[in-house]
């Protein structure tokens, strides 16, 4: 995959570019398009979803049932090999496993098979102790208790058990700091907001003045979304600098409750992200 723009053609225009190409003066067009394309994606994507899903479309437009039956063989760690065919009635076969052994995949036949591998996983330490990680990307959060009047925000820092403690009806702001090392396009940032709180949108009309937040994002997202469970933005190009983004929200209900990570992420590239550390919070009376 890549990140932005080559040879001055966006990833649309490319993969049109390589399709028209290809079908104009080679006579194994498909199999050359086909190849090059997964290249390019890289299983992350073609550069944008216009570039999805013109890539998609050429790749479509070449891909045939199977002729003849093809034979696989699944074998994942100790377990006993699993017999797999791939034929005109069955041209694709989906395998899950909860084994965390490798996979193994034995093609019996001479013609190619792609295989699209998907892995998830729970960590096992708790979200509030999930720590901070800069892969690309460096983001750190802050909580700042909003208090009456034109009185300066307080900055909440936890206890020595690691607790950042509030009351119910207190209103905080979250400020969210991102470091982006380099000139980087489509870009999503994850600000999630901890069960418990209400979340203040300062953009529906009949916000109140605690909604707004002290400061502007550093700069305007192409497009952002208040939910109920986090806040998101998501940047098109976003250049090399330092950026500073912050919302608000009322602690609601009282109990216990995990702050989760800040996540922010090239959508089309993988692995170049970051995470701000989690947090704990208790909500009293």
């Amino acid at each position: 995959s890549w990140d932005g723009y080559l040879v001055g053609f966006s990833g649309r225009d490319r993969s049109g570019l390589i399709g028209q190409q290809l079908d104009l003066k080679l006579p194994n067009g498909q199999t050359v398009l086909r190849e090059a394309l997964l290249r390019l994606g890289e299983g992350d994507g073609w550069g944008s979803t216009d570039a999805d899903a013109a890539a998609i479309r050429a790749l479509a437009e070449g891909w045939r049932r199977p002729a003849n039956p093809i034979a696989l063989t699944l074998t994942q760690g100790a377990a006993a090999p699993q017999a797999r065919t791939l034929d005109a009635n069955t041209p694709a076969l989906n395998y899950a496993s909860g084994e965390n052994t490798p996979l193994v995949i034995a093609n019996g036949s001479n013609a190619p098979v792609i295989a699209l591998v998907e892995t998830s996983f729970e960590p096992s330490e708790p979200g509030a102790k999930a720590p901070a990680r800069a892969q690309g990307f460096a983001l750190t959060t802050t909580l700042w208790r909003v208090n009456p009047g034109d009185a300066p925000p307080s900055r909440l820092e936890p206890s020595d058990s690691g607790v950042i403690a509030l009351k119910q009806g207190d209103v905080i702001e979250e400020t969210a700091e991102l470091v982006n090392p380099q000139d980087r396009t489509h870009v999503a940032i994850s600000l999630p907001l901890p069960a418990g709180f209400e979340p203040l949108n300062p953009n529906i009309a009949t916000a109140s003045r605690e909604a707004r937040p002290s400061t502007a994002p550093t700069l305007a997202p192409s497009w952002t979304s208040y939910g109920d469970d986090l806040v998101f933005h998501a940047y098109d190009t976003l250049p090399k600098g330092n950026y500073r983004f912050a919302f608000r929200a009322k602690a609601q209900t009282v109990g216990a409750f995990t702050q989760p990570s800040g996540v922010v992420e090239t959508m089309y590239k993988k692995g170049v992200s970051g995470a701000s550390a989690g947090l704990r919070i208790e909500i009293a009376k």
